[in-house]
C-alpha cells in the first residue's frame, strides 16, 4: 500500500501498518515512492541527446550510448556492455542525468546546451535546426 506521509491520517494509517507489520516479525520493505517523470522532461532529454548527437557528428543511438559510457551507466555481463536504460529513471535520477549532459558533457564537447527554459523559449528555432540535420541521425 502506498501513504502520502505529508496527509496526517495517511501517516497514522502507514505507522499503524508498520507496527502490526512488526508485531508479526515478518521481513518489509519501506522505500520513497519517487515522482515520475513527466512527458516534457523526456522530451526535453531526447532533445539535449539530439544537439549532442549533431555537434558530435554520430547517430542518435550512438550518442545514447555514448552518453551512457560516459557517465557509467551500464553493466558488464562478460563481453557484453548492457546500458541502463533511461525509461527505468524516476524524475529526480533523469534531472541528474540531464544536468551532467549540459555541464560535463558541453565541456566534453564544447558544445552549448540549452537549458529547458530556452529551449520552450527558442523551441522553434532548435526544433528547425534539429529537422536540418534529422537526415544524419
Amino acid at each position: 500500500m502506498i501513504y502520502n506521509t505529508s496527509k496526517e491520517d495517511e501517516a497514522k494509517n502507514a505507522l499503524i501498518k508498520l507496527e502490526l507489520l512488526i508485531s508479526r516479525g515478518v521481513i518489509v520493505e519501506v522505500k520513497e515512492k519517487k515522482k515520475v517523470r513527466s512527458i516534457s522532461q523526456n522530451s526535453y532529454l531526447h532533445v539535449i541527446i539530439t544537439i549532442c548527437a549533431i555537434e558530435y557528428g554520430c547517430s542518435l543511438d550512438e550518442m545514447k550510448q555514448r552518453l551512457k559510457y560516459w557517465k557509467r551507466l551500464y553493466k558488464v555481463k562478460g563481453k557484453a556492455i548492457i546500458y541502463d536504460q533511461t525509461s527505468k529513471m524516476n524524475s529526480e535520477e533523469l534531472t541528474g542525468f540531464i544536468e551532467w549532459i549540459r555541464t560535463r558533457v558541453a565541456q566534453m564537447l564544447d558544445i552549448y546546451i540549452p537549458t529547458s527554459e530556452e529551449y520552450i523559449q527558442d523551441q522553434h528555432n532548435i526544433n528547425m535546426h534539429i529537422k536540418k540535420f534529422e537526415q544524419y541521425l
